[in-house]
């Protein structure tokens, strides 16, 4: 099928501009900032924002379904809710479990990759967790939490079949340098997070070669004068990218602002971490296997400490520019370009360059999302 999107503000060479995107099959084959092709069926999206779609580096569920479901329906849920949202590509995270099931939902999500899922697509998988710190495990449950084993670690990466794409480590552990090494090596994006490492201990993870920090602020160190810890190293090393969850609950947005400001555009990664709950009304749910509370669309466990967030990553993207006063320009390409090039997959996705998968939203001036086409197909038109 052939496409012609217009707009008077389609995102291309990081301007808004008005322009028109041809489509055929699944990529994009030309954009033109003047005329309009004769071929190919005419969508007008005159008025709207026209962006890449969106891509979500670490979220563990939404519309009542969680990756460690362990269910094909469970990942075919969350790729159809996220296309509604605006998001094209994520990586479904995992959440500390045991061996045997985090084994099962690493395969149950590289089956539905294989075969194809009718919403979002899956570019990979985050394993957020067991080789976390117990001082900083958040919403993690303790008990299945495991001292660094590159044994453990193999079992995972064959059950996934070479789909995990990124690991989170807590740097202090015992064998955590050697494990990032080995990671690197085999193509695996290294982040750190839920950790009470010092500043050293992050510069040598780095130095190894880990590549991100996990929402940064939370279930990390504060920063102290005498020891910056991951926050200091962070924000301080260029090159080294940020997840920033921005809903105003788990970040004040004036520490946000510090984030934009000390960190160069590119390596800013705006994430949801959105839990099942995402998408639905208050209530009771789980994280993985952590009963949670969700009040205002605040999700909590029963003792208190934030589950994830039910925050769209659009919404995510409108706080930035509402709460911060970050250029539109730049904060999408926090949750576009910047995400595909940390995962190595902006040749493919990313921004709506030529050659590259027709996934394309648009957005309204209030920021909800009334258009969605992944590899070139319309899988949702609220207009």
């Amino acid at each position: 099928m052939s496409y012609i999107i217009k707009s008077d503000q389609i995102y291309y060479d990081r301007k808004l501009r008005p322009a028109a995107i041809q489509v055929k099959g699944t990529a994009i084959e030309n954009v033109l900032l003047s005329g309009i092709p004769a071929d190919g069926e005419v969508i007008d999206l005159t008025g709207y924002r026209v962006l890449p779609g969106l891509i979500d580096t670490h979220m563990h569920g939404g519309n009542g379904f969680d990756t460690m479901d362990c269910k094909e329906e469970s990942i075919e849920g969350m790729s159809d809710y996220l296309a509604t949202v605006g998001v094209t590509t994520f990586f479904p995270t995992t959440v500390t479990s045991s061996l045997e099931r985090t084994k099962k939902a690493v395969e149950t999500v590289a089956n539905c990759k294989d075969r194809g899922v009718g919403g979002a697509k899956i570019a990979g998988i985050f394993l957020e967790g067991p080789y976390i710190n117990k001082q900083m495990k958040g919403a993690h449950p303790e008990e299945f939490i495991v001292d660094i084993s590159l044994e453990h670690i193999k079992e995972v990466m064959e059950a996934a079949r070479g789909n995990v794409r990124t690991v989170a480590i807590a740097p202090e552990k015992p064998g955590a340098v050697e494990t990032i090494e080995y990671l690197k090596e085999h193509g695996v994006t290294v982040a750190i997070g839920h950790s009470n490492a010092t500043y050293d201990e992050t510069q040598a993870a780095i130095k190894a070669g880990a590549r991100a920090c996990i929402h940064i602020y939370n279930a990390m160190r504060p920063l102290h004068h005498r020891e910056p810890g991951i926050l200091g190293a962070s924000l301080t090393t260029d090159g080294f990218a940020t997840e920033l969850i921005c809903d105003g609950i788990h970040v004040h947005p004036r520490s946000m602002e510090i984030v934009t400001r000390c960190k160069h555009p590119e390596d800013v990664i705006l994430i949801t971490d959105c839990m099942c709950a995402g998408g639905m009304p208050d209530g009771k749910y789980y994280l993985g296997e952590l009963p949670t509370v969700v009040e205002n669309g605040v999700a909590r466990t029963e003792e208190g400490a934030l589950a994830g967030s039910t925050l769209k990553l659009i919404q995510g993207v409108k706080n930035t520019v509402d709460l911060i006063g970050v250029p539109f320009e730049t904060a999408i390409r926090y949750a576009t370009e910047n995400p595909a090039r940390q995962l190595d997959v902006f040749e493919k996705t990313g921004s709506l360059d030529t050659g590259k998968a027709a996934d394309i939203i648009a957005i309204d001036d209030d920021y909800h999302v009334v258009f969605t086409m992944i590899d070139g197909k319309i899988v949702m038109d609220k207009r």
